[in-house]
């Protein structure tokens, strides 16, 4: 399914932009997408209910989509970096930073019209696809085991 809709998307990008470009850019959201559905999957097996599911699907994707942002707003120079709470919401948020995918840097739009400054980028987010499917595998392989199926 993740082929299907990335074929579909790449299409019509070669008349829009440099064929090489369109392709490093769909490579990127078929990584980004497989990593989504394997979350949507892990989330379905754990919670036997879809909204439940689909909610906390969304709240992943956000977060993930929106936590190098999130993390700078908690680092920033209008806060009050002295008080307690600010450090502890300042520990918290980096915590996640480490936990959560980085989706906000995975295809990028600019990549279309200016391309792949670095191509690196694209094998890190390999990486980072390839452990977090092993880290969501873990996830459903431990809830298995917790349901004795």
């Amino acid at each position: 399914a993740c082929a299907i809709i990335c074929l579909f998307t790449l299409l019509p990008l070669f008349l829009l932009c440099p064929i090489h470009y369109a392709l490093l850019w769909t490579a990127s959201l078929a990584l980004e997408l497989i990593l989504i559905s394997c979350a949507a999957l892990v989330f379905a097996l754990i919670t036997a209910n879809f909204l439940i599911s689909l909610s906390t699907l969304i709240g992943f994707y956000f977060l993930s989509r929106t936590i190098s942002v999130i993390n700078l707003m908690a680092h920033g120079s209008s806060i009050d970096k002295e008080s307690i709470s600010s450090k502890f919401i300042a520990a918290f948020i980096e915590l996640l930073t480490y936990l959560l995918p980085d989706l906000g840097n995975i295809g990028l739009s600019d990549w279309l019209t200016n391309g792949i400054e670095n191509p690196q980028i694209l094998l890190s987010q390999l990486i980072q696809t390839v452990i977090y499917i092993a880290l969501l595998t873990g996830i459903a392989l431990v809830d298995f085991n917790r349901k004795n199926i």
